[in-house]
């Protein structure tokens, strides 16, 4: 709300702002709030309000959404057995947990390491032995 108070809201467009988070609908939103339905353009992109209304959005978000931490949260208590789930999900939210952590993951082969295959056998030696 730092934004917001740079530019100090009324009450109304506070009232309109918080209606307009409710319903999605600005021209419904200035009308509930007092003003004229035609304003709601207007009140819709003053700095303050759209600043207030970006700052209360995010926050939905961060309530609504569940974090990386959370979910590997829940994902070890449902592989652990904590969170009754069945077996079948707790083998696969050990799958899910080990994928994340790597647990899976093949060494990679890096260029110096890689294997090398030489070719020192002579041609001459095949040909002798098919004549044979």
């Amino acid at each position: 709300m730092e934004r917001a108070r740079e530019h100090e809201m009324g009450e109304r467009q506070r009232r309109f702002a918080d209606y307009f988070l409710e319903t999605g609908n600005a021209r419904q939103s200035a009308i509930r709030a007092g003003y004229t339905p035609n304003y709601a353009s207007k009140l819709r992109q003053t700095p303050a309000i759209a600043a207030y209304i970006q700052q209360r959005l995010d926050e939905m978000d961060d309530e609504r959404i569940a974090s990386a931490k959370e979910v590997l949260k829940y994902l070890t208590a449902v592989m652990r057995g904590t969170e009754q789930k069945g077996d079948v999900s707790r083998m696969k939210a050990a799958e899910l947990l080990g994928k994340r952590l790597g647990a899976f993951n093949e060494p990679s082969l890096d260029a110096s390491e890689a294997p090398v295959i030489v070719d020192d056998i002579p041609a001459d030696s095949f040909r002798e032995r098919a004549d044979e």
